[in-house]
């Protein structure tokens, strides 16, 4: 009965701390990139109508440039931009829950990347 018990509140428990965690939180929310403002907003899965984004994504230090197109990646808990703005063409990464003006966490860029 013990035995039954103790299994019962670890699945709970791990059901609770998936609820919660970064790969569910990006499936509950919709990803959107702005190319003519260089942002990204962030609205919940289920929003319609005219409803203000939950977080938006955006400022000199994000360095989104005509931001085209998006990946969320759950595994690493990272937002991939590709960017095609200003003819400098980069792919910038973002902590998942990044918002406001807040820098990336690495670019890729420059002419041997070959990104064009």
């Amino acid at each position: 009965m013990k035995k039954s018990f103790v299994r019962t509140i670890f699945a709970f428990a791990a059901l609770f701390v998936g609820a919660v965690s970064q790969p569910a939180l990006a499936q509950g929310e919709l990803f959107v990139t702005n190319f003519s403002n260089n942002s990204v907003t962030v609205y919940s899965r289920t929003v319609a109508g005219n409803t203000a984004p939950i977080r938006t994504l955006s400022g000199a230090l994000t360095g989104l440039s005509g931001p085209w197109g998006l990946f969320v990646d759950t595994v690493n808990n990272e937002l991939v931009v590709p960017n095609f703005g200003g003819g400098n063409s980069s792919v910038t990464v973002y902590s998942l829950t990044a918002s406001g003006n807040t820098a990336p966490i690495r670019t890729l860029s420059g002419a041997l990347t070959g990104l064009s």
